[in-house]
């Protein structure tokens, strides 16, 4: 009851705080580009200043970067925003945000727009191979507002899932059939990925990552050293470790090298690189640039987070969506809500409590509306070859402590003429709850990104309304006793 209440609190002065810096920045911010703009119109040399006196200037910048600044205003980038981004679809579901839910089920224009492909697709796949017996797994859709829509339609034979078929379609705006583009087999060799991590002060959460690592992903790296005599299982791991020069947090990395060391021996076919690096301040960047240049040519980079459940269907995914020197695939993760704030609001309206179970270590990944979101604007898990990734120049390298590292990579990929980045929900990829500290001392950007992405991990607009309306009605109800008794 206590974290409850505690969870509570922060959840309120997080969504207040993150609507109402929406609200006054949009409003600035807009003002403040207008300005500019007719500024520049007039003066070439930009707005002038409305005051001579640098003390008052001082004050008031520091006025417009506090709390009613907290998120600046940028204006959406096409480009990065939507063109990028691609539709995940099965045969059963849409999975996207649409009216809060993450997954709708196909009906109307989708259902036939689906159901039109499979049989096109089927058709080219029989007169390819002369087989018929494949079974579609899921279609990524890219809309482009010039060249019209492309489809990557996946399948696997019924008797044989190790084996897969990837039909690549396009269709005009002017309508018809779609028209094939390519055929691209995939047999049993699998593409090698090397998972490449950075920790600092998580050895009770990487704990969990492990635990998950081995239930869902070393049983299939197993089958397949068997099936081929043994090699890498088509899957290893390197981990850099932080340390902070004359902080505690070298107890902590020795804490973690140590659960590493006994997560090796419990896993010896399991095949892990792992190693200390100590700086002068915690760098994100800098240890997974480093963790990358181990990467062979021929692997594909996989940076992930130490708080992500993955499984061997989505680092299948990221096998075929990752393309050397040609593109670099950004899964976007279900974000889970904070399970304290699930339970409190299942205890205020029963029709809630199955669909917020907070168990965090099911087998099954459960999609739903007030389970978590889908977290379009993190950037932190990508697939890449290093090859590509030395290309665009590779992470900034002089950032200190969390975030924005991402979002810099992100767009250099973006501006590369000759890469192309494909960001497509995964199902089956989900960011775990967890606590966040967003360190104060953190640059303002860094900073705000860190609260903003916490206040939107608290709770579905459902569970934050009912919560809110009980502490109201219990606040009204004390007043009115309060009025009774005097």
């Amino acid at each position: 009851m206590k974290h409850q209440h505690f969870a509570l609190d922060f959840l309120f002065f997080a969504l207040g705080s993150y609507f109402s810096g929406l609200f006054f920045s949009n409003i600035y911010s807009t003002q403040d580009t207008h300005s500019s703009q007719l500024c520049k119109l007039i003066n070439e040399g930009g707005c002038p200043s409305f005051s001579s006196d640098p003390k008052v200037d001082e004050e008031i910048n520091q006025i417009q970067s506090s709390y009613y600044r907290t998120y600046p205003f940028e204006m959406r980038r096409t480009r990065e925003q939507s063109t990028c981004r691609w539709n995940y679809l099965t045969s059963k579901h849409l999975y996207e945000m649409i009216n809060q839910e993450p997954r709708i089920g196909l009906n109307g224009m989708w259902r036939s727009e689906v159901e039109q492909l499979n049989k096109f697709a089927i058709q080219v796949l029989s007169k390819e191979t002369g087989r018929s017996n494949y079974v579609m797994q899921d279609i990524l859709r890219h809309h482009d507002p010039y060249e019209g829509v492309r489809y990557l339609l996946n399948y696997h034979q019924q008797d044989d899932t190790s084996n897969w078929v990837t039909v690549e379609l396009a269709r005009k705006y002017a309508g018809g059939k779609p028209n094939l583009k390519s055929v691209t087999t995939e047999d049993d060799v699998i593409k090698p990925i090397n998972i490449v991590m950075s920790l600092s002060k998580v050895s009770s959460r990487f704990v969990n990552f492990l635990t998950r690592y081995e239930r869902t992903i070393l049983p299939r790296v197993l089958r397949h050293q068997r099936r081929h005599h043994g090699g890498g299982g088509g899957v290893r791991m390197t981990i850099v470790v932080a340390a902070v020069v004359g902080a505690d947090s070298s107890s902590d990395a020795t804490d973690t090298m140590h659960t590493i060391d006994n997560f090796k021996s419990r896993n010896r076919h399991c095949d892990v690189t792992n190693y200390v690096i100590t700086r002068g301040f915690y760098n994100k960047g800098a240890d997974l640039h480093d963790a990358i240049l181990q990467s062979t040519d021929d692997e594909v980079a996989l940076v992930v987070d130490v708080d992500m459940h993955i499984t061997w269907e989505f680092l299948d995914r990221v096998r075929r969506n990752t393309v050397k020197n040609q593109r670099v695939f950004f899964p976007v993760s279900f974000s889970q809500y904070d399970p304290d704030i699930m339970e409190g609001a299942a205890k205020l309206d029963s029709s809630l409590a199955p669909l917020v179970v907070t168990d965090q270590e099911e087998e099954e990944v459960v999609v739903n509306e007030e389970r978590g979101f889908w977290m379009h604007y993190a950037y932190g898990i990508v697939g890449m070859y290093k090859e590509d990734y030395l290309k665009v120049g590779g992470f900034k390298l002089d950032i200190k402590g969390w975030g924005v590292e991402d979002v810099d990579l992100y767009k250099r990929f973006v501006s590369h003429p000759q890469l192309q980045v494909m960001s497509a929900i995964d199902r089956d990829l989900v960011h775990v709850y967890h606590k966040r500290n967003c360190d104060v001392t953190l640059e303002l950007i860094q900073y705000q990104r860190c609260i903003g992405a916490w206040a939107e991990m608290l709770a579905s607009q459902r569970q934050a309304g009912l919560l809110y309306d009980d502490l109201s009605n219990r606040s009204s109800s004390k007043k009115f006793d309060h009025f009774l008794s005097s």
